[in-house]
């Protein structure tokens, strides 16, 4: 989902929107980057592109045509692949699109075919998708949106015209956060935590991560952090080792304040910058060298839940090691 009043993709539709002035669009496209960077919507955007009514086609264009493709609902754009549930495109789901493409647009310009997340396609899909990326039909454009561009054949590859989405910026992540949530301090650890992702973002505010992090950020600073993990050695085993995932990532995102503050005196970008205050009083009794220490032995139990280690097991290890800053 693009950030409103702010298209991170901007550079990406500017490009667009040249080579469609001067006449020299590809027919076929590949948008790959990581999930939440809005790849669909920029391929939707190219379709409005095209098909626009008006003289001048600007982003966010409320004619009837960029209206539909927006909305999903225009005769000439079809998605492959919309339901991210579905574990792999089929090669009769391509032929299907195949046979629709060679159709004359009904409505716009432009037949727009989108295939998301296009790695879930079949290498028999994929074969047999070549012959139309070869010879694309008259008045067709082609979008593949792709996570990891190595999963395609490279004959996929070779045909198709590549535009690399950039990550969301932080302050752009930050600023829709307080728009649609009212979010504000905690919008920094967020932004850092989603890697740039604005969808990542939005799962990490509406599951439950942020009430999660404030509890572990106060015990922390209360010094009762023991108290919390404690609390893990009567969990049941089922979904432990995914919770504790996201403990270690809130225990390592603070250990590394602590240490910015410790190396720098005052930190202008902390994470967790909301509890700065009550960070900044702990960092007074900390050095950084245990701090180094601590990254390090958190990374490794990191890596333990990887190779399925038992979870009360990390659990008595992490209490050993908060034991170097809390105890």
């Amino acid at each position: 989902m693009l950030l409103d009043h702010d298209f991170q993709q901007d550079e990406a539709l500017k490009h667009l929107t040249n080579a469609y002035a001067q006449s020299t669009l590809s027919t076929s496209y590949l948008f790959s980057g990581a999930h939440g960077l809005g790849k669909k919507e920029l391929a939707l955007e190219l379709g409005c592109m095209v098909n626009c009514v008006t003289e001048t086609f600007e982003h966010g264009c409320p004619c009837n045509s960029c209206r539909k493709i927006r909305e999903g609902i225009h005769p000439d754009l079809r998605i492959l692949g919309d339901d991210l549930q579905e574990r792999s495109i089929k090669i009769k789901d391509v032929r299907e699109a195949q046979t629709w493409l060679h159709f004359k647009p009904y409505e716009g310009t432009y037949k727009i075919l989108i295939i998301r997340d296009a790695e879930r396609m079949t290498t028999e899909a994929q074969n047999a998708f070549l012959k139309t990326l070869e010879e694309p039909p008259a008045h067709s454009i082609i979008i593949l949106t792709v996570s990891n561009s190595l999963l395609l054949l490279p004959t996929i590859l070779s045909r198709v015209t590549e535009i690399r989405l950039r990550p969301f910026t932080s302050d752009s992540i930050k600023a829709h956060l307080e728009r649609q949530y009212g979010l504000t301090g905690e919008g920094d650890f967020i932004a850092y935590l989603s890697g740039g992702s604005y969808e990542k973002a939005k799962m990490i505010v509406e599951s439950g991560v942020m009430e999660e992090r404030n509890k572990i950020l106060q015990h922390f600073c209360a010094r009762t952090i023991f108290t919390y993990l404690k609390e893990f050695e009567s969990s049941s085993y089922r979904g432990l080792q995914e919770k504790l995932k996201v403990v270690l990532d809130v225990i390592a995102f603070i250990i590394r304040d602590l240490l910015a503050i410790v190396q720098n005196g005052t930190c202008e970008f902390l994470i967790n910058s909301d509890y700065r205050e009550q960070l900044t009083v702990i960092a007074q009794s900390s050095d950084a060298r245990t701090l180094v220490t601590i990254l390090d032995d958190i990374r490794d139990i990191q890596s333990y839940i990887d190779k399925n280690v038992n979870a009360k097991m990390i659990v008595t290890s992490l209490m050993v090691i908060m034991g170097k800053v809390v105890g």
